[in-house]
């Protein structure tokens, strides 16, 4: 009878060699017991990575990086070996390129650039992502003509467009045209669309622009307050040494009279009270008399 040697007794085992996983995904280890005389008794454990079947086998299926341990054991001498063998997560290089409108965001970045990530998993593997990213942005330049009085006769030219084109436009008053004419003082807006779909929102304002002579250098004139609120007294103050009468007169844009007031200027300072009862923007023209005037825009809310 053959007696096998307590040293072929000892068991021993290889975990395999260092591998490598990625995110999301499962592999197999390969165990080998290299003693298969004696009662052999072996498994896998892990304190950091995750065994999912087959912890009793040789080939265990796992999901995580981690440490594992593959232990054999004599069950007759006790007799025990250990391996071990490290998994590591599998770090993946991505590459992706996006596109956003201005104004509009992508994971936190809102300008155009190329930004390099690390981007960390539940499952400890780690990717490497490059974004470059492209924010597509409109652009303009402009010349505002301002109305004079109350008279349809402001526009609004969009000299340079800077952008993806072809653009369309769409304008407050309705028109769809890149340039428009024949404005009263108001607040204007377009929204662009380029040729990527992206809306851009340019505001304007046309003011009020007076051709009539202006009074003397000599002939200081304060609105006081402007902007003013509905029914407030608002004084014209007139700081000048040409004394004489003045005509106030008070207009809204369509041109309807609101207050007409004359005034006898006889001192070095004087000031004349007026009110408006509705909010809006109003033309004040004061005229002397001897025919020179000035205009102003008066704001009411």
């Amino acid at each position: 009878m053959q007696v096998s040697s307590l040293e072929n007794l000892n068991p021993s085992c290889s975990a395999g060699s260092t591998s490598g996983i990625s995110c999301g995904k499962t592999t197999t280890l390969l165990g080998a017991i290299n003693s298969l005389e004696g009662d052999i008794d072996y498994w896998w454990s892990t304190t950091d990575g995750n065994i999912i079947a087959g912890a009793r086998t040789l080939t265990p299926t796992i999901d995580r990086p981690g440490t594992y341990a593959f232990h054999a054991r004599n069950r007759i001498t006790g007799c025990e070996d250990i391996d071990m063998t490290t998994v590591n997560p599998l770090t993946k290089n991505i590459e992706i390129n996006e596109s956003i409108c201005f104004g509009e965001s992508y994971e936190g970045y809102t300008s155009s650039g190329t930004y390099v990530d690390t981007l960390k998993y539940a499952c400890d593997c780690d990717s490497i992502r490059t974004l470059n990213l492209e924010v597509f942005r409109t652009e303009i330049s402009s010349e505002i003509t301002n109305a004079i009085g109350d008279e349809n006769n402001g526009s609004i030219r969009l000299t340079e467009i800077e952008g993806d084109a072809p653009f369309n436009f769409l304008w407050s008053n309705g028109a769809i045209t890149q340039d428009i004419e024949n404005l009263i003082s108001d607040d204007y807006s377009v929204i662009i669309t380029d040729a990527n779909g992206c809306e851009s929102t340019f505001d304007f304002f046309v003011d009020i622009a007076s051709n009539i002579n202006d009074l003397n250098e000599n002939i200081h004139i304060l609105l006081s307050p402007n902007p003013a609120g509905e029914n407030d007294a608002i004084s014209i103050k007139i700081e000048s040494n040409q004394f004489g009468k003045y005509i106030i007169q008070v207009y809204d844009l369509l041109g309807r009279k609101i207050e007409d007031l004359n005034h006898l200027h006889y001192s070095e300072s004087s000031s004349a009270l007026f009110s408006v009862s509705q909010s809006g923007i109003y033309l004040v023209t004061i005229e002397s008399d001897i025919c020179r005037k000035k205009a102003f825009k008066l704001v009411v809310r």
